[in-house]
């Protein structure tokens, strides 16, 4: 369940965005839905917590839209094999 969702997370889908009919078997689909990816992110959301795809979507934000976010002397160093998936790209 839990690889499930982080794909789906990764992915950048939100729980009314997947369609149980796309799974393979629609109730797992919907188990995926119902059971683990809306309380995944309400559990999330209650203790004021955020998961890896929304640390990668802040961070993408503020490189992105704050002129200032990081200073001139910092660099970001990532492993040339990290697949960042649907996260973002890096751009050179």
């Amino acid at each position: 369940m839990f690889a499930a969702i982080k794909a789906l997370r990764m992915a950048g889908m939100s729980a009314d965005q997947i369609s149980p009919e796309s799974f393979e078997t629609p109730q797992k689909g919907r188990e995926i839905v119902a059971v683990g990816l809306t309380e995944f992110l309400n559990l999330l959301r209650d203790k004021k917590l955020v998961d890896y795809t929304e640390v990668l979507a802040l961070a993408t934000d503020r490189v992105t839209n704050t002129p200032d976010g990081i200073g001139l002397n910092v660099r970001v160093l990532l492993p040339e094999d990290m697949d960042l998936g649907a996260a973002g790209e890096i751009a050179e």
